[in-house]
């Protein structure tokens, strides 16, 4: 069913495993709100539900809005009782948001950050392996500092409103590109949205997107030998 308020986030995780999953290496989780396109990112070192579990509470703290369901694969890094019973659930065991997984084998279920994994992750840390752990604090700078506040204040998103197919054709409607920022400004509460307009009022969006692409071109230099100019980021073209 089509989403239409504020709260409802798809979560997924990135692995940076290039083309081996042996051994520990670094993860993204990626989160993102359905009506309005914003995102949030945390890296993490592995995936048990514990790092899972604290990466979220980590982007739930600096979300503007509450989250009012999540949608989630079946991956185990999600559906296990830590999960559930430390986020999912108050100190009263209450449930105080929902939780939903997607059908098996049904990926296109969660779309919206499949999406997301691609623009704001692959595109920045390519598809390399990144198995140095001083890489998830630097990654976190990154995620935290510069690009959550550059793609959800000023880089603008279509959203689909309807789509028929006519013939073999797939013919789409989208409304006018607004950032995930214009799109959640009506929904904030006077607090959050002071909060958010200090912050975009804080950054430069050209000398930011500058500073991060210095800061990828660097966390490479550390990643050289394992890393293949192929298998980078196009941030740094």
């Amino acid at each position: 069913s089509k989403v239409e308020e504020i709260g409802h986030c798809e979560i997924d995780t990135v692995a940076h495993c290039g083309s081996s999953l042996t051994g520990t290496f670094v993860y993204t989780l990626t989160l993102t709100d359905i009506y309005t396109g914003w995102v949030e990112c945390e890296a993490m070192w592995g995936k048990d539900s514990y790092t899972v579990l604290n990466a979220l509470r980590r982007i739930e703290e600096r979300l503007p809005f509450k989250i009012r369901c999540l949608y989630s694969d079946n991956g185990t890094e999600f559906m296990n009782k830590i999960l559930v019973k430390k986020f999912i659930l108050d100190e009263q065991g209450k449930a105080r948001m929902g939780f939903k997984r997607s059908r098996p084998y049904k990926k296109n279920d969660n779309c919206y950050v499949e999406q997301k994994n691609y623009t704001h992750v692959r595109r920045f840390f390519g598809y390399g392996r990144i198995d140095w752990q001083k890489a998830v604090d630097y990654m976190n700078r990154i995620y935290r500092e510069d690009w959550r506040l550059v793609t959800n204040y000023f880089f603008p998103q279509f959203k689909l409103i309807s789509k028929t197919r006519v013939q073999s054709k797939i013919k789409r409607k989208n409304d006018c590109p607004r950032t995930p920022y214009e799109r959640l400004l009506p929904y904030l509460t006077e607090e959050s949205s002071r909060i958010c307009k200090n912050e975009k009022e804080s950054i430069n969006p050209i000398t930011t997107v500058e500073r991060i692409k210095k800061s990828i071109i660097h966390l490479y230099r550390y990643l050289e030998n394992g890393f293949s100019k192929e298998e980078r980021g196009i941030i740094t073209l």
